[in-house]
């Protein structure tokens, strides 16, 4: 339990960092191409299709943050691997996508980590679980399938443009 609540909190601290770092370039970008937007009370950033869509972008890597053979950086860091119960095998980028929608409603998904400390929410839809790493986990091709880490990005890119459509 010590190892995910650490590897929660090194997840978000990393992911916030690189976030920012991401976004700094597009938020100067957006006001340098908006000078007006100053005196004004507040600019719409969907006025702004290319800083929306980069913002989804980068959003979207939180929501993959464990694409790559079940691992984040968190996880490398806490020896975690986040692995798919059926096959037992380190969780596809799409499973992994599935697991991370849910950080929506994360003190439901507190509740879930305290009552079994391998199985949040996310897991029992996502049908993953977090394990300790182990060498012999690791998928026999040493690539990560890019294809499939793709199209989760898309995915997630897709689906939070829909729901910026709606929300604004």
């Amino acid at each position: 339990m010590r190892q995910r609540v650490i590897s929660i909190i090194l997840d978000q601290v990393i992911l916030t960092v690189i976030m920012m770092i991401l976004f700094i370039p597009a938020s100067i970008y957006f006001h340098i191409s908006n000078p007006n937007v100053i005196g004004e009370k507040y600019h719409r950033i969907q006025d702004s299709p290319l800083i929306l869509y980069w913002m989804l972008i980068v959003v979207s890597l939180y929501f993959n943050k464990d694409a790559i053979v079940g691992r984040s950086i968190a996880k490398r860091i806490t020896k975690l691997q986040v692995l798919d119960v059926k096959l037992r095998q380190p969780a596809d980028p799409i499973k992994c996508l599935i697991r991370n929608l849910t950080i929506f409603i994360w003190p439901v998904e507190a509740l879930f980590i305290f009552r079994n400390p391998k199985r949040r929410l996310g897991d029992l839809i996502a049908g993953t679980e977090l394990v300790a790493f182990s060498e012999e986990l690791e998928p026999t091709q040493t690539k990560p399938f890019w294809g499939l880490i793709a199209l989760s990005m898309a995915l997630t890119v897709l689906m939070l443009g829909l729901l910026s459509r709606c929300m604004f």
